[in-house]
C-alpha cells in the first residue's frame, strides 16, 4: 500500500509541475511536412517558446525545407524541371483553450518571412529567388511528457503576400496560395 501511495504522490507532483505555466521558457525542434501546389516536402526547424500567461505563448521559429520538383510538373519551357529550397522565419502566438493541464489544445497564428530558391536544372542551373511576407494559422495540441519535456502536434495553413519574384519566376508567384502543413515538435522547458 505504501508503494501505491508513493507512486501516486510522485505522479501528482510531476504532473502539477509539468504544466506550461506563466513565465516558463522552452527550446526545441520541429519536423514539419506538407503539400504545396503539388509538392511534397519535409523540413527541420528550431524554436523558442515563452509563456506570457497560462493561456498565451509566443514562439519564434526558423524552419528549413529542401523541396524537390513534382513529377510530371507542367511548367513553362524555361522551367521544364526545377528544384526548390524554402526557408521560413516566423513569430507565432498560441492561445490555449484550457487552463494549465498536461494535455491541452491551442489555436495558433503568426507572421514572418519566407524565401524560396529555384534552380532550373535545364537552364544552366541558374538560381532565382522569391522573398515574401508570410502568415499562418492553425490548431495544435500541447502534451506534457514530463516536468521538462513537452510535445506539440500542429496542423497549419501557410500563405504569402506580395511575392518579390525574380525575372525568371513570374510564373511562380506564391501569393495567396496555401501550403498545408503538419508539424511534430519536442520542447525542453526550463
Amino acid at each position: 500500500m505504501k508503494k501505491v501511495m508513493m507512486t501516486l504522490l510522485l505522479v501528482a507532483a510531476f504532473g502539477v509541475n509539468g504544466f506550461a505555466q506563466k513565465g516558463m521558457n522552452g527550446i526545441g525542434i520541429n519536423v514539419p511536412a506538407g503539400v504545396y501546389d503539388g509538392f511534397k516536402f519535409l523540413g527541420i526547424g528550431v524554436k523558442y517558446q515563452y509563456n506570457i500567461s497560462d493561456y498565451f505563448r509566443i514562439e519564434p521559429s526558423i524552419e528549413y525545407f529542401p523541396l524537390h520538383s513534382k513529377k510530371g510538373a507542367i511548367a513553362p519551357a524555361r522551367y521544364a524541371s526545377y528544384d526548390n529550397v524554402n526557408l521560413k522565419a516566423f513569430l507565432n502566438g498560441h492561445i490555449f483553450l484550457m487552463s494549465p493541464h498536461p494535455a491541452r489544445p491551442y489555436i495558433l497564428a503568426g507572421a514572418g518571412f519566407a524565401k524560396w530558391k529555384y534552380i532550373n536544372r535545364y537552364y544552366k542551373g541558374v538560381p532565382d529567388y522569391s522573398k515574401c511576407f508570410a502568415y499562418n494559422v492553425g490548431v495544435g495540441y500541447d502534451i506534457r511528457l514530463s516536468q521538462n519535456f513537452a510535445m506539440q502536434i500542429e496542423a497549419t495553413a501557410f500563405s504569402s503576400v506580395g511575392d518579390d519574384t525574380g525575372s525568371l519566376l513570374k510564373d511562380f508567384d506564391h501569393s495567396n496560395k496555401f501550403l498545408f502543413m503538419g508539424r511534430i515538435g519536442c520542447t525542453y522547458t526550463f
